[in-house]
């Protein structure tokens, strides 16, 4: 007498324990933005612009502010 057998069984309390701690993680980050986003806006302390770093090259194309924030040409070099 041959026994068949579920190929997918498994421990389905250890599956179902999983599936709850999974679905009270986004519970709990749902209930984070959501206090977020009805919370009062806090003033930001207004920017200054950064000065823009040297890496001892001339070449400049390619670069400049963006809102108050100075972005340098990176291209050719590493890291």
């Amino acid at each position: 007498m041959k026994v068949r057998s579920n190929i997918r069984a498994g421990n389905e309390a250890e599956a179902l324990r999983k599936c709850q701690k999974e679905r009270d993680y986004w519970k709990v980050q749902a209930a984070e933005m959501e206090a977020i986003a009805t919370s009062p806006a806090k003033p930001s302390p207004p920017q200054q612009p950064t000065p823009p770093p040297s890496y001892g090259t001339a070449t400049t194309v390619g670069c400049g502010w963006v809102n108050g924030i100075y972005y340098p040409d990176l291209s050719g070099t590493c890291g």
